[in-house]
């Protein structure tokens, strides 16, 4: 883990101080006594609700959003894929502590109860690789277990089987959904109050829209 601080400092004999720098998040950190200050910083830095999976997906694709241009339709697909596959029992875990087992293991539970389709295994896939590859940029972890992931593990569970023309049209449901995710974005102020590729998707539905 990548930590900046200062030099614990006794302000008129009263207080220790320690900042430290997470993530590009500094903290700061005070105590009456330096053992307080050092059980302080324990306690921050070992507090797994700061680096559970969700919360570093959710930094790692607000860091995306920062510092790349794609379409909106790009960033939605990371959000949705998320909510779809990936399970508070995956979401609450620490980050720094996840395996290749334990993914393995998720993975095979997620495969076998839903039969995803193959291209939505690589959705999936991308999900895991956007946390774990930021995780690895921010200094938490080594390496990226979600390599260790491939599609022919699980081959036999997915639904290689081609879709009907009637499974490709949205339900009412997804419109909705899509509706609400692209009138959020309008309001991002990376898009002014304008998303064209928004506009564009909003007059596809008024005028009827079918999956690719």
């Amino acid at each position: 883990m990548r930590i900046t601080s200062k030099k614990p400092n006794y302000k008129g004999g009263r207080l220790y101080r320690k900042i430290i720098t997470i993530q590009g998040v500094k903290k700061e950190i005070t105590s009456e006594t330096y053992l307080g200050l050092v059980e302080k910083l324990y306690n921050y830095l070992t507090d797994s609700s700061l680096f559970s999976f969700e919360v570093i997906f959710q930094k790692a694709l607000e860091h995306k959003k920062s510092i790349q241009i794609r379409s909106s339709n790009t960033f939605y697909s990371y959000e949705s894929t998320y909510k779809r596959f990936i399970k508070p029992s995956l979401a609450i875990l620490d980050i720094r502590s996840i395996t290749k087992t334990d993914l393995q293991i998720y993975t095979k539970e997620l495969v076998c109860s839903q039969h995803i389709k193959e291209k939505a295994f690589l959705k999936y896939k991308g999900v895991l690789n956007l946390a774990f590859e930021y995780a690895i940029d921010q200094g938490l972890i080594l390496t990226n277990p979600a390599k260790r992931i491939v599609k022919s593990d699980y081959l036999l569970a997915l639904d290689t089987t081609k879709a009907k023309s009637e499974d490709k049209i949205f339900t009412f449901d997804e419109l909705n959904s899509i509706k609400s995710a692209v009138r959020k974005r309008m309001t991002h102020k990376t898009y002014n109050g304008f998303d064209s590729i928004g506009y564009v998707i909003l007059l596809s539905i008024l005028t009827g829209m079918r999956s690719a």
